[in-house]
């Protein structure tokens, strides 16, 4: 599986799509899958998976950053204006006390 993933570059003034291949695990002695691996074969990130409600929002780990408590919140594309309380409940209780939110509504949609 793959997912397809945008940023906006401010340099350009335009969004850049990139696909990243991607697929989940059972680590750590768990029974369902519960860790993202995303990269190709030489080069991956894995993010376990704190929570989810498997529709709205999912709660990872980001051990790229070197800090155990930091999290991403990643919230689907449908429900970014409208993801339910619990999602920001988790992330909060879960997740380091700072937060950069690198989502800000007003910039403009990217490209289909």
């Amino acid at each position: 599986a793959s997912t397809v993933m945008s940023y906006y570059n401010t340099s350009s003034s335009a969004w850049v799509n990139y696909t990243v291949p991607g697929r989940t695990l059972t680590l750590y002695k768990y029974d369902v899958p519960n860790v993202i691996r995303a990269g190709s074969d030489n080069k991956t990130a894995d993010s376990p998976i704190m929570f989810s409600d498997y529709k709205t929002c999912d709660v990872v780990r980001a051990p790229h950053t070197g800090n155990d408590s930091d999290c991403e919140l990643w919230v689907a594309e449908q429900y970014v204006n409208r993801y339910p309380s619990c999602c920001d409940f988790i992330y909060d209780l879960l997740c380091a006390p700072q937060k950069h939110h690198i989502y800000e509504n007003h910039c403009t949609k990217p490209p289909r």
